[in-house]
């Protein structure tokens, strides 16, 4: 009978150092996603971010041959990227969203540019803007 208390104690024990260690895990999170995808202006910005991963591409039409990207990100942990690139599928902007600034891409032709933003256990908010230029 002893045998069967102890094992039920430490069963007993064991699920609830599972339960509370739940409880104490890093979740993914992202609050406050807005993206704003018109011609020759493009927005993106999430608000709080924690350990969040993520890959998205969009398509934004750029009716110039560059454009001014206005970096104003606050990645304190993991990394964040974003690439973006012209109508033949070049690379004009690659950068981590760590690097703060204004930034004009490289040359391409008006039409569908596609912008990648990739996150990785990004914890920090992330503001990026793309306008036309020239």
């Amino acid at each position: 009978m002893r045998l069967v208390t102890a094992v039920a104690t430490a069963l007993l024990i064991g699920a609830i150092v599972l339960l509370l260690g739940g409880c104490a895990a890093t979740h993914e999170m992202a609050r406050d996603f807005t993206v704003m995808n018109q011609p020759d202006v493009f927005e993106l910005h999430y608000g709080t971010l924690q350990n969040f991963s993520n890959r998205k591409t969009f398509t934004w039409t750029n009716m110039g041959t560059k454009a001014q990207v206005r970096q104003a990100s606050s990645v304190k942990e993991g990394n964040g990227s974003v690439e973006i690139r012209n109508p033949a599928g070049h690379v004009v902007h690659s950068k981590s969203l760590r690097e703060l600034g204004s930034f004009l891409t490289g040359e391409g032709t008006p039409g569908p540019w596609k912008i990648t933003v990739v996150l990785e256990g990004a914890t920090g908010s992330v503001t990026l803007e793309v306008r036309k230029s020239g």
